[in-house]
């Protein structure tokens, strides 16, 4: 019998501080403005809320736009937005969990339950960790030639039926695998020989 049981995320909308009720964030990494009512030169205008199209800041982060009622224009990030909102920090907390992390290492990815908080420590080590597999890499056999090559660790584990972790440790150490393989960081993509197997 096939399990028809779903997880339902649902999405929740909280007020963005600092801005009188004029912007919301959801639970789900969006961030929309809400109807109201402003002041002008000759009165009073409406305006309908809408979902606020986020955009990349040029690190892969996604970044909205707010205007507060001074009219100034703050560009803010849409992960801190939403950790800021949902789960705020003690004066405490602030001192040592300064950076957030995104779960999956997405960070168009903005959902709560993808967000957590870290120390910065913390932070440049997992980034120092998914540089090393998304590194391409190559394999070099005993007499020094290269025979394979993978977009990254993670395809050069598959390839060779090995785990990522395994890859990873054998490319610090240097030490060729029990095939006799040794694998390492692909530093000169364009320069190594014509026998190299390409792996998307």
């Amino acid at each position: 019998m096939q399990n028809t049981n779903k997880v339902i995320e649902v999405e929740l909308w909280r007020d963005v501080a600092g801005y009188n009720g004029a912007y919301q964030v959801s639970s789900m990494g969006r961030v929309r403005s809400t109807d109201r009512v402003i002041k002008v030169t000759n009165g009073q205008r409406h305006l309908v809320g809408h979902i606020i199209q986020p955009h990349d800041n040029g690190l892969g982060y996604m970044q909205v736009n707010l205007i507060d009622t001074d009219h100034k224009l703050h560009a803010m990030l849409v992960h801190k937005l939403v950790l800021d909102t949902f789960m705020p920090l003690s004066a405490d907390e602030s001192q040592t969990l300064t950076d957030i992390d995104h779960i999956d290492s997405c960070r168009s990815n903005n959902r709560l339950s993808n967000l957590r908080r870290v120390t910065h420590a913390d932070n440049l080590r997992k980034e120092h960790r998914m540089n090393q597999i998304r590194h391409a890499c190559i394999a070099i056999n005993e007499e020094g030639e290269i025979v394979l090559k993978a977009k990254s660790m993670t395809a050069m584990a598959k390839l060779l039926g090995v785990s990522q972790s395994a890859i990873s440790a054998h490319v610090n150490s240097g030490k060729p695998l029990a095939t006799g393989l040794t694998v390492a960081r692909d530093n000169d993509t364009d320069a190594k020989s014509d026998k190299a197997k390409e792996v998307a």
